[in-house]
């Protein structure tokens, strides 16, 4: 069999990602969640975290809420909406409100990131397509940082890096795909830092598409009275759950 590369495969890809942009411009899905991460601190060993159950919803161009379920209601509600990030904790009465330019996040519209990893809305420029004739893998810059994404012969993006140095960045693998509602979605995600610091790997099920205008609210709320954590403060504090384990 002769690989789909070049306009074939460029006119597959578009096709498909035309459909989840226009046939999804809200999304509802239930997630199990696997994270991993290495430890905080130079002597803490990675570890394997339980699954979590979760509820998520996204919405074009930048909106996402996530919901971790607890045995006694939800244990985490963040969301992430243009450059914002919100979290509220309610065992704990604790919430986070950050500005990814103002508290040094590190991710640029982390919103928009969030919204392209969990739909595998890739913007490839037009003239990447052209450069890449005989491969199923493109390369350009965006916003300072340099993308790869590897298709299969579906045109159905296999696995994304983004690096902004050397040795640091992120590492995508999409390992499922499953028709919804005739629209290709991703159903397990595996996401990663390049250098190995963490990993969530993701299982979707009970997708449901929807318009926008009938979306449930996905801003985070963070009550008036919650004790508000800082991006300093919070590094501290998982350093300290982390040490103390």
């Amino acid at each position: 069999m002769v690989p789909v590369t070049g306009s074939a495969l460029e006119a597959r890809y578009l096709a498909q990602l035309a459909a989840r942009e226009s046939r999804a411009a809200m999304v509802t899905e239930t997630a199990v969640l696997w994270p991993r991460a290495a430890g905080l601190c130079d002597t803490c060993p990675a570890r394997r975290l339980p699954g979590m159950q979760a509820s998520l919803a996204l919405a074009w161009p930048d909106l996402v809420r996530l919901r971790v379920d607890s045995f006694f209601g939800t244990a985490l509600d963040l969301s992430l909406a243009g450059d914002s990030l919100r979290a509220y904790a309610p065992a704990q009465r604790a919430g986070v409100l950050l500005d990814a330019e103002r508290d040094s996040l590190g991710v640029c519209g982390p919103g928009s990131l969030a919204v392209r990893l969990l739909s595998a809305a890739w913007r490839p420029p037009s003239g990447s397509w052209a450069g890449a004739a005989g491969s199923r893998v493109l390369r350009w810059t965006e916003g300072g940082d340099s993308v790869v994404v590897g298709f299969d012969d579906r045109g159905r993006p296999e696995q994304v890096e983004i690096r902004r140095s050397p040795g640091a960045g992120l590492r995508v693998t999409y390992e499922r795909w499953e028709s919804v509602n005739d629209v290709m979605w991703p159903t397990s995600i595996r996401m990663g830092s390049i250098q190995g610091e963490f990993e969530i790997r993701s299982r979707m099920s009970a997708v449901r598409f929807g318009a926008r205008r009938a979306s449930p609210r996905l801003a985070t709320r963070i009550p008036a009275d919650a004790d508000l954590v800082g991006r300093e403060r919070l590094l501290r504090w998982l350093r300290r759950i982390e040490t103390a384990r």
